[in-house]
């Protein structure tokens, strides 16, 4: 479950990264960006730090079981892998 964080209290704790103009509009964040719009998602309003890149974390209390650091704007895991992984 995903939870919000407009102080980036988490962001800092975890040290996510902020990208430049190739991790936002690079060729990897465009191609995402494509593919996101061929399934009907598009760009909202904007809300806190734009140039905050994603990252997801999977914890058990204060145990991290699993992390992705984004490598640009539209970089998330293949989320079948991701549970593959876990259930090891």
């Amino acid at each position: 479950r995903g939870l919000a964080d407009p102080d980036k209290r988490l962001y800092d704790a975890f040290r996510v990264g902020r990208g430049g103009i190739v991790e936002m509009f690079g060729p990897g964040a465009v191609a995402c960006g494509i593919r996101a719009a061929a399934k009907g998602n598009f760009i909202g309003r904007k809300q806190g730090d734009p140039w905050t890149l994603p990252a997801f974390v999977l914890t058990d209390g204060e145990r991290i079981l699993w992390r992705h650091d984004g490598s640009h704007a539209g970089d998330h895991p293949d989320w079948e892998e991701v549970r593959k992984q876990i259930l090891q």
